[in-house]
């Protein structure tokens, strides 16, 4: 893959650290995708997907592995895509990781 990013829509706000529990965290930035797969938990997916968190940290983690980092964002909210172009915090930034 080349790419300088990747984004995942979703249905979901971001990446959530202990979803479903009363721990539940919003991640914003996540600097060690490897160290937080130990806090992403597996969901069911939702009506509308078939992927969950931990499927997306894991596709995420595999392309920092690649040097690629990634947004995980709704994609509910109208000018997403612009509003990530132009530096909103928006969802969860994954750094990639640095070899």
């Amino acid at each position: 893959v080349n790419a300088d990013l990747t984004i995942f829509l979703t249905s979901s706000e971001g990446l959530f650290r202990n979803y479903g529990t009363t721990e539940q965290e919003l991640l914003t930035e996540v600097k060690d995708i490897e160290h937080e797969l130990r806090f992403v938990k597996n969901g069911n997916g939702t009506k509308t997907g078939t992927g969950d968190g931990r499927t997306k940290a894991e596709e995420a983690a595999n392309l920092a592995r690649a040097g690629i980092p990634t947004i995980i964002a709704p994609g509910k909210y109208h000018h997403v895509i612009r509003d990530i172009h132009l530096g909103r915090n928006i969802g969860t930034y994954i750094h990639a990781l640095t070899k």
